[in-house]
């Protein structure tokens, strides 16, 4: 078969939507399917063609700021229509993507099958703890969605299938509040094997924190992150227990946001009595993440919104606890403690570190629940299923 792709995010950047949309792409290109991926670069007005593991990747100029794009993108549809005259299935990765979004007008005169892979919905509701910037920021986005869904909910009928990665309640009611009655599937996000992973005696030298036990974060710095509240709640269980554990945050510094919150965090840890023990990586590659991750004690998240975070799901396959805010599907992960304030989270730090038999059932209940709900391989297939029948229905 050929199977099309459109992702605003794509290797080599680092995040959710790139790293399921890239296992996906490689598998089945693997599989002896030609997988073409469509995702946006700004850096040249030519658009470049390149193979990486077996897919290839086209990726036009595409201008976009807040949101919004400009410019006439004319070779970018040309190209795609031209690529999906013979092609099976279309795939669109992510909904709140410009780059996604200039596809709509075209679905109703592509020929193959189209599916919207969406990595949840997008939520007006305003996260806890938001500062005036943020909050301003959140209702400008809120405007911007609302117009964006309600002109466009007819164009979402011209799809043939829906694709989320979770079915919580605003998610399995979102689009049928727009009027809009395409046929949705869950595929749960999965996560690589980790059993050849190891650290080598270099990676020991270059990380020492990799001989001890750790607490671990791994997300790109920012706000919606919100690695500012579990260095408070680490900082507070350290003033009251001065365990030997250590804290690692592992993130990429996406823009000028970025660049400027990892610098805050940077500055509130050089004023706590534990500094010595918090690390911040900046930009690792995957490789050395892999090994710190496999390595970790236990995984520890403070976003203010998720969806599906694979950072967990890769903990669990490790045989790692976690400790994490309610957000997206956390609550249905099992193998860890959900907690809601710094004070709730210091105390689960507490409790990961002391009570070894609650450690070690959290350990093998995680394992377990990755090994049934993780599998890359079991998704690829389920993904190349549901395009052979759209095949056979259109």
């Amino acid at each position: 078969m050929k199977i099309v792709f459109t992702t605003h995010t794509y290797w080599p950047r680092k995040d959710g939507v790139q790293y399921v949309t890239q296992y996906l792409a490689e598998g089945l290109a693997k599989q002896g399917h030609k997988v073409i991926v469509f995702t946006p670069q700004n850096t040249s007005n030519e658009t470049i063609f390149e193979i990486h593991n077996e897919v290839c990747v086209i990726r036009p100029f595409f201008a976009q700021k807040y949101t919004i794009y400009w410019g006439k993108n004319e070779s970018y549809k040309e190209l795609l229509l031209r690529e999906c005259e013979d092609a099976n299935c279309l795939i669109n990765c992510a909904v709140q993507s410009p780059f996604n979004n200039f596809v709509l007008p075209l679905l109703k005169v592509i020929p193959c099958g189209k599916i919207l892979y969406l990595h949840g919905v997008y939520d007006y509701g305003f996260p806890k703890n938001l500062r005036l910037k943020a909050i301003i920021k959140k209702i400008l986005l809120n405007i911007r969605w609302y117009l964006f869904y309600h002109r466009n909910a007819k164009r979402f009928s011209n799809y043939d299938l829906m694709i989320n990665i979770t079915n919580d309640n605003l998610n399995d009611t979102f689009f049928t509040k727009l009027g809009v009655e395409v046929e949705t599937r869950i595929v749960n996000n999965a996560v690589e094997d980790f059993s050849s992973v190891y650290a080598s005696d270099e990676l020991y030298a270059k990380y020492p924190f990799l001989d001890q036990r750790f607490f671990l974060d791994v997300a790109n710095f920012n706000e919606r992150k919100n690695q500012i509240m579990l260095i408070k709640a680490f900082d507070k269980y350290q003033n009251e227990t001065h365990s030997d554990i250590q804290l690692v945050l592992v993130g990429g510094t996406v823009g000028n946001d970025g660049k400027a919150y990892v610098e805050e965090c940077k500055a509130l840890i050089s004023d706590l009595e534990s500094k010595d023990q918090i690390y911040i990586l900046e930009n690792l590659s995957r490789d050395d993440t892999r090994v710190i991750i496999k390595k970790s004690y236990c995984a520890t998240m403070t976003s203010t919104y998720e969806v599906y975070p694979i950072f967990l799901a890769e903990a669990l396959t490790c045989a790692h606890p976690f400790i994490s805010t309610n957000v997206g599907s956390v609550s249905e992960m099992k193998g860890g403690l959900i907690v809601e304030t710094v004070h709730d989270f210091a105390e689960k730090m507490k409790i990961i570190d002391e009570d070894k038999e609650l450690y070690n059932s959290l350990s093998c209940i995680g394992k377990k629940f990755a090994e049934k709900n993780f599998s890359q391989e079991e998704k690829i297939s389920e993904l190349e299923r549901m395009i052979r029948n759209l095949k056979s229905n259109n």
